[in-house]
């Protein structure tokens, strides 16, 4: 079950669906 997030990395806004375990440092280096 993915949950959306929505981050703003130097000013600029991302939105994905991500899986719940997914480390918030992994998702910086794949996007």
């Amino acid at each position: 079950m993915e949950q959306s997030i929505t981050v703003t990395v130097n000013g600029e806004k991302k939105t994905a669906e991500v899986e719940p375990r997914l480390l918030l440092v992994h998702f910086l280096r794949e996007k």
